[in-house]
């Protein structure tokens, strides 16, 4: 999928910034070539490129900007130039990674397509709504409540100048935060930071809200995307690592574990449904969806599948009486 590197300073300088966004974003090019793309809010000026930016020639950029938004693209869908991203208007500024679920429209990719639709929905907001926060968070739980998709998406409000961050258990984020600056980014980037810097989690599921003034950088949870699911909790991780699937009514209506098609869980997006025979994955239970999708994925960036994570039949077994509360003979 793609990377993200975004920069916010309480204290913008093209000494200190430009040269780490250029190590960083070259490290998430390398892997990511087909596009290049980033937003400075101090010049509100968007730069793409299909070849990799050279983020030293931003002086203006860099000396003037709180926010700075860098997108490296591995394409998914929509391959004209016109889908490269950040995605930006008068009122906003979109980078995501992963990939979504929404149709698409015409030769526009499937973050294209969102971008368009949140900002018609987010006009629409407005209309109702005293207050331009307001109507953000109205349209990112609205539209991202019933998105399956993956996602970890930066959104800029250029009329407030203030950010939003809100992302899903199906992407990684790894956030650093030092005095006078804060870096979001989607790979590890840790070594390449002040010595003094520390890392905080960000939790799925929850919206939060970036504002910077002269003296701090604010990077608080707003509010929560509601889950279509049913989870109660977005923090509790069972002992492979995947959540929880902690639901108000039981979701296993089949009892019999050695039946290898049954109505459960998916762990990867948390749908009661019909999960696939075999989990290949890491341990992962999958619906159809998932798996399909997983599978794809796994042949295309390796020489097949992971065979050793295959469970035998009686592991299986064995894992899926132990989920379900199911004893086994």
């Amino acid at each position: 999928m793609c990377n993200l590197n975004i920069l916010i300073t309480n204290k913008p300088s093209s000494n200190k910034y430009a040269q780490l966004l250029d190590r960083l974003t070259t490290l998430s090019y390398d892997g990511n070539q087909d596009a290049d793309g980033v937003y400075f809010s101090g010049t509100n000026r968007l730069i793409k490129s299909t070849y990799k930016l050279n983020y030293l020639s931003f002086i203006k950029g860099f000396n003037s900007s709180k926010f700075v938004i860098s997108h490296q693209r591995i394409s998914t869908s929509g391959f004209e130039e016109s889908n490269h991203q950040p995605f930006s208007n008068r009122e906003l500024v979109m980078a995501h990674n992963g990939v979504l679920s929404i149709t698409e429209v015409g030769d526009k990719s499937d973050t294209h397509t969102m971008f368009d639709k949140f900002s018609k929905e987010f006009k629409k907001a407005l209309k109702t709504l005293d207050s331009r926060e307001k109507a953000m968070l109205k349209t990112i739980k609205e539209l991202f409540a019933v998105e399956t998709g993956s996602y970890s998406i930066f959104i800029y409000d250029k009329i407030d100048g203030v950010g939003y961050y809100f992302k899903n258990l199906s992407t990684t984020i790894y956030a650093y935060h030092t005095d006078n600056y804060t870096y979001l980014s989607t790979r590890d980037t840790s070594f390449w930071h002040d010595p003094k810097h520390k890392e905080f989690s960000i939790k799925s599921g929850k919206i939060y809200k970036i504002t910077v003034n002269t003296k701090s950088i604010s990077f608080k949870p707003v509010d929560n995307i509601p889950s279509r699911y049913g989870y109660d909790d977005y923090d509790e991780y069972d002992s492979y690592g995947r959540i929880k699937g902690r639901y108000s009514k039981n979701v296993s209506t089949i009892k019999n574990v050695k039946d290898k098609r049954f109505i459960g869980y998916c762990d990867e997006c948390g749908l009661n449904t019909m999960v696939m025979e075999r989990p290949r994955f890491n341990y992962d239970i999958l619906c159809k969806s998932c798996y399909d999708f997983r599978r794809e994925y796994e042949h295309q960036n390796s020489d097949g599948y992971p065979r050793e994570y295959e469970l035998t039949d009686e592991e299986w077994e064995k894992l899926q009486a132990k989920r379900y509360g199911v004893k086994y003979d």
